[in-house]
C-alpha cells in the first residue's frame, strides 16, 4: 500500500455519485489529468434514479456539498429526488468536473501493466484507457440485493415482483395485495406508498426487526442533534483506536449510558406503535439499532399508525414457498402464514460490487467473508499501490460529509503533503481494526464497511491531514464554541474551509 504522488499525473475516478464527483473536483485542484468514467448516462449515483417519492432523509444542510464560493439553490429540508439531482448537478458544473465526465462508461475489466506503474481500464464498449492513479467510488447501493426467489421447497416466485429503485409508477399496486420484501428505509416508504396508492393490502416481510427512528426525539428534539453530534456519538462504545483516556471515561459513565439508552429506547418503541413491537420484536438495544438500522429514518410516525390499523400487516421470519398468488411465510413462533400477494417490492437492501478487478489484483487486495479491509477505509494494506476508495467500504449516517472528507484526504496525499505510516504500521492498524469491528459487530455481515462511530473516524482523517479536527471549537467565545463542539450536530460545511484555492501548496 503506497501512494507515489511523484508518479500520479492522471486520475480516473470511477462512478459520478456524491463521492465520485467531490473526489474529482478535490484532484482537479491539485492540477491532476481526471477523467470520471460513469457507467449510466447521467450522474448523480444512487440519486439518479429511485422509487416514486424518493428523497432525502436528512436534513439539506446535512446533506452538503463542499466547494468555496458554491451558493446553492434554495432547496427544501427533505427534497425529492428530482430537486436532488438538479442540486448535485448544479455542484458539477459550477465545479467543472462535469467537462470531465464520460457517460455509459461501464468498467469491465481494472488490472496492473507489466510493470505495474499504472492501471489499465477496459470497458463494455471497447475503450481501453491507461491511468496513474484509480480511486473507486462505485458507492454502496451500486448492486440490489436478489429477492429470495427460490423458497426453502425449492419453489420459485412467480409473483410479479420489482426492485425497490424500479418501483417508479406506484399506480401499479392499485387494487392489488402488494407483498414488500425488507423494512429498512426503502421498504418503510415502499409500503406507505402502496396504501397511498390504493394497494387491496399491504404486507411488510422480514427477517428481522429494526426501530425506526423519527426526526425528531420525543417530537421535540430534533434527532440529528443525537445522531450528529460529539456527546450523541459518546452515547456509542469508543473507537477501536480510542486512547486510555477516552476508554477510561466511557467505562465511568457506563451507568449514565445505559440509563440514556433506555430512555432512547422507550421513546424509539413508542414511535413505532404497540402492534409493530408485539409482531415478533424482542427489545432491541440502541447501539445495535445505530449499527443495524442507523439511516432508517421517518419523517413521522405514519407506519406505526398503519400498522397499529391493521392497513400494513408486519411479519417476522423467513419464507418458506411460493404458491400461485401466495406466499408461505413462517414466523419465529414456527406458526406459517399464507400471505396473499399477486405484486412483490424487493427491498432487501444493497450490496458493493468489485467484479470488474482483474484476478491478479482481487488476490491481492484484502477480501474477506466479512468485506473488503482497508487502511482508514480507504486504502488497501496490502501490496496495490495508487488505488484509493471513496464512499464505498465507510458506511455512516452522513455520506456527503465522509465522502468529502475522504477525497480531501486522498487529495493530501497524491499532493504529498501528506505523508503515509509504513506499509507494516498500516498492516498492524487494519488487523486492530479486524479484531475490534469482528467482536462488536458480531452479527454483521459486513463488518469491514461499518462505520457508524464516525466521529472519531471523522477526527482521524482531519488529524492525518495535520488539520485541527475539532472544528466548532474554533468559532466564537470559548464557552460558546465548546457548547456547540459538544452539543450541535456536525455537517459538511464545518469542513468547507479545508478546501485549498487551485495550485495552492
Amino acid at each position: 500500500m503506497t501512494i507515489h504522488p511523484e508518479e500520479i499525473e492522471s486520475v480516473a475516478v470511477i462512478g459520478s455519485g456524491i463521492s465520485g464527483l467531490q473526489a474529482a473536483n478535490l484532484l482537479l485542484k491539485e492540477n491532476k489529468d481526471v477523467v470520471v468514467f460513469e457507467k449510466y448516462g447521467d450522474i448523480g449515483g444512487v440519486w439518479r434514479t429511485g422509487y416514486d417519492g424518493y428523497g432525502l432523509q436528512l436534513g439539506r444542510d446535512l446533506y452538503k456539498l463542499c466547494e468555496n464560493g458554491f451558493i446553492e439553490k434554495e432547496v427544501k429540508a427533505f427534497c425529492k429526488a428530482t430537486e436532488l439531482r438538479k442540486y448535485i448537478k448544479s455542484y458539477a458544473e459550477f465545479t467543472n468536473v462535469m467537462n470531465r465526465v464520460k457517460f455509459n462508461k461501464e468498467l469491465v475489466r481494472l488490472s496492473r501493466n507489466r510493470n505495474r506503474s499504472t492501471w489499465i481500464l477496459e470497458f463494455a464498449d471497447g475503450e481501453i484507457a491507461e491511468f496513474d492513479f484509480v480511486v473507486i467510488a462505485t458507492g454502496q447501493f451500486s448492486k440490489p440485493n436478489p429477492l429470495p426467489m427460490g423458497a426453502k421447497d425449492g419453489s420459485i416466485c412467480c409473483i410479479e415482483n420489482v426492485d425497490s429503485k424500479d418501483f417508479c409508477d406506484a399506480s401499479l399496486v392499485k387494487d392489488r395485495n402488494v407483498v414488500v420484501v425488507g423494512i429498512g428505509k426503502s421498504g418503510v416508504d415502499c409500503a406507505l406508498l402502496a396504501v397511498h396508492c390504493g394497494a387491496k393490502s399491504v404486507t411488510v416481510l422480514a427477517r428481522k426487526p429494526y426501530y425506526i427512528i423519527g426526526q425528531k426525539l420525543f417530537n421535540l428534539i430534533p434527532s440529528k442533534w443525537v445522531h450528529y453530534s460529539r456527546i450523541g456519538g459518546w452515547l456509542l462504545p469508543p473507537d477501536y483506536n480510542a486512547n486510555f483516556l477516552v476508554r477510561a471515561l466511557h467505562k465511568l459513565f457506563f451507568p449514565l449510558k445505559w440509563l440514556l439508552h433506555r430512555i432512547a429506547e422507550v421513546e424509539m418503541r413508542a414511535f413505532v406503535g404497540p402492534k409493530y413491537r408485539n409482531a415478533g420484536v424482542k427489545r432491541i438495544s440502541v447501539p445495535e439499532s445505530f449499527f443495524h438500522s442507523a439511516g432508517q429514518v421517518s419523517s413521522g410516525p405514519e407506519f406505526g399508525r398503519l400498522v397499529d390499523r391493521g392497513e400494513i400487516v408486519v411479519r417476522f421470519g423467513l419464507i418458506q414457498s411460493y404458491t400461485g398468488n401466495s406466499v408461505v411465510f413462517a414466523g419465529y413462533d414456527e406458526s406459517l402464514h399464507n400471505i396473499s400477494g399477486d405484486f412483490v417490492i424487493n427491498a432487501t437492501g444493497y450490496t458493493r460490487s468489485y467484479d470488474f478487478f482483474d484476478p491478479d489484483v482481487r488476490e491481492t487486495l484484502d477480501f474477506e467473508s466479512d468485506g473488503l479491509w482497508l487502511y482508514r477505509r480507504i486504502l488497501p494494506a496490502a501490496n496495490v499501490d495508487n488505488l484509493a476508495f471513496v464512499g464505498c467500504e465507510c458506511i455512516t449516517s452522513n455520506v456527503a460529509e465522509s465522502a468529502f472528507i475522504q477525497s480531501k484526504w486522498i487529495a493530501e496525499a497524491v499532493s504529498g503533503r501528506m505523508r503515509l505510516p509504513s506499509s507494516e504500521k498500516c498492516v498492524k492498524d487494519v488487523l486492530k481494526q479486524k479484531k475490534y469491528y469482528r467482536k462488536l459487530l458480531s452479527r454483521v455481515a459486513s463488518k469491514s464497511s461499518q462505520a457508524i462511530i464516525t466521529r472519531p473516524l471523522m477526527d482521524t482523517y482531519v488529524r492525518d491531514m495535520n488539520f485541527f479536527p475539532y472544528r466548532k471549537i474554533q468559532k466564537g467565545p470559548p464557552i460558546l464554541g465548546l457548547l456547540a463542539e459538544l452539543f450541535l450536530p456536525y455537517t459538511p460545511a464545518d469542513y468547507v474551509d479545508l478546501i485549498r484555492p487551485v495550485g495552492a501548496k
